[in-house]
């Protein structure tokens, strides 16, 4: 069963963040995830292991975790990254962006790359949902998640589906 999302100011565990609705899903669906399989440690430790592989997820990582930057960054990424490191933290050796939800747990657990394109899927896909348009998914998919760019990923999703859906009927 999904986990209830704590009270503001709580801290989410990592069981309710990793196996929430969405995820649940792609497990009852079949799907292998391998950031999902075997205990809450074991997907603690996958999950971590793919942020560290994120050029997006790492740069931050590193910077909170060492105080360092990647060496490929240059001087402006550099700033960037120094200036947006108070809106993440780190718990439990994951990366979370902090955030103002009025609903949810306040932090949004950083997506690597290799999962977007599932979460995405898997949030379009749920029974429950019943084929949400962009912005619904975006709503859904933010109150545990978080990664740049997100609604130009899911408004990719729904374009293309759209294409297809009307290519099958049509």
């Amino acid at each position: 069963a999904p986990s209830t999302p704590p009270n503001k100011g709580e801290l989410p565990d990592v069981e309710s963040v990793l196996l929430d609705t969405d995820l649940t899903g792609v497990l009852a669906q079949g799907a292998r995830i391998t950031a999902l399989g075997g205990t809450t440690a074991d997907r603690r430790e996958e999950y971590a292991r793919a942020q560290e592989h994120c050029q997006w997820c790492h740069r931050r990582r590193k910077y909170l975790k060492q105080g360092q930057h990647p060496a490929q960054d240059d001087r402006a990424q550099q700033v960037r990254t120094e200036r947006e490191a108070g809106d993440y933290t780190m718990m439990d050796g994951l990366l979370y962006r902090k955030n103002q939800q009025s609903q949810g747990p306040g932090l949004q657990l950083c997506t690597p790359d290799t999962l977007r394109d599932k979460l995405i899927r898997m949030c379009h896909r749920s029974p429950t949902a019943v084929h949400p348009n962009a912005r619904q998914m975006v709503v859904l998919l933010s109150r545990r998640h978080y990664w740049p760019q997100m609604s130009i990923g899911c408004e990719t999703h729904s374009y293309v589906f759209v294409l297809w859906h009307f290519r099958i009927i049509g």
